[in-house]
């Protein structure tokens, strides 16, 4: 640490220096240095060459508690410990020996503790070259070094990351001179691994290229950045920081590093990103909710208005045995209708709320299969679609209940039926999910409009239908396949779907545990 400008010293020495006798030079030193001496913060000191005290400012009265007339003509020894005045006289004899300057660390007692100096000690030279006396000019550097030292702690122990580095902006670029244990701890390295290398051991593929010339524009404009930049630990983990890089100066303007203080922002990052998706998706339920609220109010009053229209026929009397005919044949189409929607509703409510209960007794699927299609053969008759139906004999019997199988399979059937254009087909298979296969697979393939690769992943999500709108060409709440789901899963099931697209036709495919030879289920 040099406190002191070497040209300084050499015009202080030259002030001094004179031809006269030690004794002589006492009475000679001009009152104008006198009175800087004694207004210096500094303590100065002139001794003779046998090291007694010839001058002395306030401040050494000041440090030592005593005043100059107990201090002049007295040695080291006189006035300090033995242990201070022993590495004192030491350095006396170092600068007498060097001939010239010397910058040294000195501690010296000051009340009752040691205090820290920065001392610059040269010899002075008579007329004739022989060195006549020693001076000094120690400066206190204790509280400096004690906020030194502070700072050093608090950078080591900080959870906040930091790096220091050389300001070589030319290539090879700058170099790490300093990383806390927080980032090397971070990034998996020790200090001896990064100090001396380029920053650039910390970045990798997903590191924004953009962002590394912005930094570096910064930089070389002499301006503060901040910004975010994803840098790879050792093991090449992703790591986003936060960065702020400041240029550092030295005293003279000239600048000798940046510092850079980072924040892994990685977890924020990711916590955002997921409260971001949450409220897209809380967004979308809502949607979800209008939109159900919506087709309820529409699938419930459409039956309504049917009934209450024929009712107000029937009731004038004026209608002909064949209007009456269908009169009556709408009302009674229209309230299976309504009841079938709010079975759904109840179905739904009871699912969720766990109140649905199943009476499990062997099955035939092929007794139930039969059932649910002959309730949807007159749709299909109506459409002109072909229906072909392969049932693979002893296939074997699942625990279930005969009206939820029943249910499960009229509407995959129906849902069927409703999306297949006129003159489409439909293909219904069953059989063992493998030669020994322990479960039973349906398939139920049609040739219908398909379903998007966007609305895939949600087709047996309640409430959910690809056109939510109520002015859609395909009536229904969007409860049926969710139903479906949740039946087939009470039944240890699965169902899945697949579809090469709109237009494209779809598969349903439900599995089902077989019976075993004990009666219960293989799942």
């Amino acid at each position: 640490m040099k406190l002191f400008n070497d040209g300084w010293v050499k015009s202080m020495s030259k002030d001094l220096d004179t031809d006269h006798p030690t004794g002589e030079h006492d009475s000679l030193i001009s009152e104008q240095m006198l009175r800087i001496a004694d207004n210096s913060t500094a303590v100065i000191f002139l001794k003779d060459i046998e090291g007694c005290y010839r001058l002395v400012n306030r401040r050494f009265e000041t440090l030592l508690g005593m005043n100059r007339e107990e201090i002049l003509g007295k040695s080291d020894h006189d006035v300090f410990p033995r242990q201070v005045a022993d590495v004192l006289h030491l350095n006396d004899l170092r600068v007498l020996e060097a001939g010239t300057a010397l910058e040294l660390e000195e501690s010296l007692p000051y009340g009752k503790e040691m205090r820290n100096f920065i001392s610059i000690r040269f010899p002075l030279y008579d007329s004739t070259g022989n060195a006549y006396a020693v001076c000094g000019i120690s400066t206190d550097t204790t509280e400096r070094q004690r906020a030194i030292k502070l700072l050093e702690s608090a950078i080591q122990q900080s959870n906040e990351l930091i790096v220091i580095t050389t300001a070589d902006l030319e290539p090879p670029g700058p170099r790490i001179v300093f990383m806390n244990p927080a980032l090397t701890k971070l990034m998996g390295y020790s200090a001896e691994e990064v100090i001396g290398q380029s920053p650039r051991m910390l970045q990798g593929p997903k590191t924004d290229r953009l962002v590394l010339d912005r930094i570096r524009q910064c930089l070389v404009e002499g301006n503060a950045f901040t910004g975010e930049v994803i840098n790879y630990g050792k093991d090449g983990t992703e790591h986003l920081l936060e960065l702020h890089i400041t240029p550092l100066c030295n005293e003279m303007g000239e600048l000798t590093h940046f510092v850079s203080v980072q924040r892994d922002i990685t977890s924020r990052k990711q916590l955002e990103e997921a409260l971001r998706h949450q409220a897209q998706e809380l967004a979308q339920a809502n949607r979800v909710k209008d939109e159900f609220l919506a087709t309820v109010s529409h699938e419930l009053r459409t039956p309504l208005n049917a009934m209450l229209g024929w009712t107000q026929l029937l009731r004038r009397g004026k209608l002909d045995d064949a209007t009456h005919a269908r009169a009556i044949e709408t009302i009674e189409r229209n309230t299976r209708l309504q009841a079938r929607l709010i079975e759904q509703l109840l179905d739904v409510t009871g699912i969720i709320s766990g109140k649905l209960y199943l009476e499990m007794v062997p099955v035939e699927l092929e007794t139930v299969i039969g059932a649910a299609l002959n309730t949807v053969r007159p749709t299909l008759a109506a459409k002109a679609i072909t229906l072909n139906v392969s049932l693979e004999p002893g296939v074997g019997g699942v625990l279930g209940d005969v009206d939820r199988l029943q249910q499960v399979f009229w509407n995959l059937f129906f849902n069927a039926a409703k999306f297949t254009p006129q003159g489409g087909h439909i293909e219904v298979r069953l059989n063992r999910a493998a030669p020994e296969g322990t479960s039973a697979r349906i398939v139920i393939q049609d040739t219908g409009q398909g379903i998007s690769a966007e609305f895939l992943p949600y087709v047996f999500e309640r409430f959910r239908q690809a056109d939510g709108t109520t002015t859609r060409a395909h009536g229904g709440m969007g409860m049926g396949l969710a139903i479906v789901r949740l039946l087939v899963e009470m039944h240890g099931g699965s169902i899945t779907v697949c579809s090469p697209g709109v237009g494209q036709g779809s598969t349903f495919t439900v599995t089902l545990p077989l019976i075993t030879k004990q009666g219960v289920p293989t799942k």
